[in-house]
């Protein structure tokens, strides 16, 4: 389609071409096709400088549409929604000239002839006859140019915007305005509603700000990675890079990785706010636990000393149970005798067990730190009333401890209870 439309003497390889449909009309069966090339040589001209100045090149664009890109960021500063549908732009200078008029987002653009003796005017003549049929020449062509428009869409255009890279464009503006009376011309400043810093503001302080218009729309430009701006419009997508394919997919590669490794980031940071959220919630709540812990372990100490006191006496109570279990009796006289026997026993002599025969013996069996305390309690035994006669059965060390070391003896005592 493009090799039918255009005539090239060139061979098609030879260009960087980019095409998109950008409007369907399905009443009249057809469609708006975008077009832009640009020849590879120049291209490759141009990144060549810019490699050589350190550079990477990244986007190579139209002018007219790095314009429209620079008048679209004022649209929407400005916050014109009147102006964002429709707004008409005049390039006007020695290198290029056609009216580009923005409606609906879409770019309806239409060359300007000029004449080589027109550009020398342009350039270097300051004849008024000259400039004058020049202006003349060049309205015509713009006004033909909005009819066309606002016979096609029914819209009127009440001024235009230009930019312009001509010293004196300011004398070919009042020429315009005279032959177009009811459409105002205005210079183009892109830097209107935008704030500059204070070391710059020097550099951009002159009467026609519309030489950086370009600068300007490139600078606004986005690198279309993901494909967003082609189901938006078209001429926020275009990218005249041969090699633009490869380097979409880098900077895609490298935006993944970048969101994958902030995503991780991000996941981690969250582990840790929430790990630190439940520790300073843990503490709080251990700290409201242990309020009157210096209270809770004076109380502690003091129930313990109680409960040590409590464990003796029922320790001694239990162990005189399980003596007096040992006699099998429930006659009175078994509760004297055993109460007289319990009396007899001197200091470091313990029991360990009292066995009754039912009749007339008692065994007593136990420990004692010496002979002498042993002798006591035989001695002590037979002063009393109910025991008739008190001897040694037998004496032993207990197991573990070796003859002449200070420690205490078993000893067997047998009983021999009066008759009752």
């Amino acid at each position: 389609m493009w090799e039918n439309l255009v005539q090239l003497t060139d061979n098609l390889a030879d260009y960087s071409i980019f095409h998109q449909v950008i409007n369907k009309d399905t009443t009249g069966n057809t469609m708006d096709i975008l077009f832009v090339a640009s020849k590879l040589s120049d291209i490759n001209n141009y990144t060549d400088i810019i490699k050589k100045g350190g550079l990477n090149a990244v986007i190579i664009d139209v002018k007219c549409f790095a314009l429209k890109s620079a008048v679209d960021q004022i649209n929407q500063i400005a916050g014109s929604i009147e102006e964002s549908n429709l707004t008409a732009v005049l390039e006007f200078g020695l290198d290029e000239n056609y009216v580009m008029i923005l409606y609906e987002n879409n770019p309806i653009i239409t060359d300007i002839f000029i004449r080589s003796q027109d550009r020398k005017t342009l350039e270097e003549s300051n004849n008024q006859e000259e400039m004058d049929a020049l202006v003349r020449r060049y309205m015509t062509q713009v006004k033909q140019a909005i009819q066309d428009f606002e016979t096609k869409y029914e819209k009127r255009i009440r001024n235009l915007r230009v930019t312009s890279n001509l010293p004196n464009v300011e004398e070919y503006l009042g020429s315009f305005r005279k032959n177009m009376t009811n459409t105002g011309y205005q210079l183009f400043d892109p830097f209107d509603g935008i704030k500059v810093p204070a070391q710059l503001e020097n550099e951009i302080n002159m009467k026609n700000r519309s030489y950086f218009s370009t600068v300007m729309g490139l600078a606004f430009r986005k690198l279309d990675v993901f494909g967003y701006y082609k189901f938006v419009t078209a001429v926020k997508n275009i990218n005249l890079l041969p090699n633009r394919d490869n380097m979409i997919a880098q900077k895609k590669a490298k935006a993944v990785s970048s969101f994958a490794f902030k995503g991780v980031v991000g996941v981690v940071a969250i582990i840790y706010i929430t790990l630190f959220g439940f520790s300073f919630w843990q503490i709080t709540e251990l700290n409201k636990k242990i309020v009157g812990y210096d209270q809770v372990v004076q109380t502690h100490e003091l129930k313990t000393l109680e409960k040590n006191k409590y464990a003796k006496e029922i320790g001694t109570m239990l162990k005189s149970l399980k003596l007096s279990q040992s006699i099998k009796s429930n006659k009175t006289v078994s509760f004297r005798v055993l109460a007289q026997i319990a009396s007899a026993v001197p200091k470091r002599v313990k029991f360990k067990s009292i066995e009754y025969n039912g009749v007339d013996q008692i065994v007593i069996e136990g420990s004692a730190f010496s002979d002498q305390d042993i002798l006591k309690l035989i001695s002590n035994l037979n002063n009393k009333k109910l025991i008739s006669q008190a001897s040694l059965a037998s004496m032993t060390l207990p197991e573990g401890q070796q003859q002449g070391s200070q420690k205490m003896k078993g000893f067997k005592i047998a009983c021999i209870l009066e008759s009752a």
